[in-house]
């Protein structure tokens, strides 16, 4: 079983945009949708909410909530608009 997706969230928690944005490419390149990965960063986000990282973990779930819905509109496709967000990341 392909456990790598779970790297992602160690990774988003660490704050390491590199090994972020080379785990997002390794799953779209591995044939998960842009819908899945950033589902499961949301999910993420969310677990850092429940585990005591609130004010970070509240950050990315406002953040990433919002994605799908800014980059439908601006015309953006989601895996454009997440690669974008990644690289981003921290950034205020």
């Amino acid at each position: 079983e392909d456990n790598a997706i779970f790297s992602l969230k160690n990774a988003l928690v660490a704050g390491d945009k590199k090994k972020l944005w080379l785990g997002i490419e390794r799953e779209l390149i591995a044939g998960k949708s842009p819908e899945a990965v950033h589902g499961f960063l949301f999910w993420a986000a969310k677990d850092m909410v429940l585990r005591g990282n609130s004010v970070k973990g509240k950050q990315l779930v406002s953040s990433l909530a919002a994605l799908p819905h800014e980059a439908r509109r601006k015309g953006e496709e989601l895996e454009y608009a997440l690669e974008n967000y990644i690289l981003n990341v921290g950034r205020a």
